[in-house]
């Protein structure tokens, strides 16, 4: 399954991730194909961007289109998420 995710970090550059979890992988807004990962017993996983892990924690995930919730960063980005898509 793909779902597509808009992120919409409080610092205004939103875009769309597309998590692949047949693959694992996550497509990024500028085309870079990277690993992801869930982080067990969390609402967490962990994407490796150029060799540097980064950890999204969703405030209550969901894969249903339309879900929006909060999120964070390793990395310290803060904001909203929204399903977008799932197929």
């Amino acid at each position: 399954m793909k779902i597509t995710v808009k992120y919409e970090p409080m610092n205004g550059e939103a875009g769309d991730v597309v998590y692949d979890d047949v693959a694992w992988t996550a497509t990024l807004p500028d085309g870079k194909v990277c690993p992801y990962a869930y982080v067990e017993g969390s609402n967490s996983f962990k994407v490796t961007v150029d060799g540097v892990d980064v950890t999204v924690t969703f405030d209550a995930p969901s894969r249903d289109v339309g879900h929006v919730t909060g999120f964070s960063t390793s990395t310290g980005l803060k904001g909203k998420a929204t399903v977008v898509a799932a197929a």
